[in-house]
């Protein structure tokens, strides 16, 4: 390893691990400003927390044990061997995801309220918890669409990782925490802490869409980048020569956990 690669290796490093304390940082930020508008373990909170938590679980079972155990192995395979540089391959795999995600989105959205009641205890079925549902539904409507930006950031991510640009994925969560905590200082600012009856329709769609912007943010911000890296973004419905049969079988059912800026999954 020669010195001017041991040096963009450190330099490297250190762009990563210092997204990940800013990452932390306004991880931290954006739940204290949640818990300031929203309280701790009320009614109100678990009415906006379940179906904020919900896109992330759901992705998983999706397929983000896929995009991430298997993606950069085989990108970075396809990027040796193929002799266009694996771009047909990575646009094929591109396409193939952005669609698979983009159906399952939709899928969700329309099923919002069995997803929600399968997740939530039976209590909230009761007349006096009702609203505090159907709420939860419409909370659901608006942020599950966040299971194909969180999608699309891993598999954009997972893109640049392979061309060795490992920096923006690390930065990226700290725009979805910025534009969180605007959303939330911004309700908490004009109408105050919620008090424990039942959101407004305005106020769900205030507080759901702006959850599910930060993530769209979080996603789209990393699309300038990988351009900038010399992939050309380009939807195949040529699939057949995707080759993602080894992909499926080197996966075999391995499920990494999921970093999101400052969650876990």
């Amino acid at each position: 390893m020669t010195v001017s690669t041991q040096g963009g290796l450190l330099g490297s490093s250190a762009i990563m691990a210092t997204g990940t304390v800013v990452s932390r940082i306004t991880g931290f930020a954006k739940a204290a400003v949640i818990a300031a508008t929203l309280g701790l373990a009320t009614v109100t909170a678990d009415t906006f927390n379940v179906p904020n938590v919900i896109p992330t679980t759901l992705y998983i079972l999706v397929g983000g044990g896929i995009l991430n155990s298997v993606l950069v192995p085989v990108l970075v395979r396809a990027i040796k061997e193929d002799a266009d540089g694996g771009e047909a391959y990575s646009q094929r795999l591109f396409s193939v995801v952005v669609v698979v995600l983009g159906a399952a989105t939709v899928a969700a959205v329309l099923a919002a309220p069995l997803i929600v009641a399968t997740f939530v205890n039976s209590k909230y079925r009761s007349p006096e918890l009702e609203p505090f549902f159907d709420n939860m539904v419409l909370f659901a409507r608006f942020c599950l669409p966040q299971i194909f930006f969180y999608g699309l950031y891993v598999l954009v991510g997972q893109m640049l990782n392979a061309r060795g640009r490992f920096g923006p994925m690390m930065w990226a969560p700290i725009l979805n925490n910025v534009v969180v905590i605007s959303v939330f200082a911004s309700y908490l600012l004009v109408v105050g802490q919620k008090t424990p009856e039942p959101f407004t329709d305005g106020e769900v769609l205030f507080l759901g869409l702006g959850s599910t912007c930060g993530v769209a943010v979080q996603a789209l911000a990393l699309v300038p980048v990988l351009r900038r890296a010399g992939f050309h973004i380009r939807l195949r419905m040529d699939w057949r020569r995707a080759g993602l049969g080894p992909a499926a079988r080197h996966h075999g059912g391995v499920h990494d956990g999921l970093a999101f800026g400052d969650t876990y999954i």
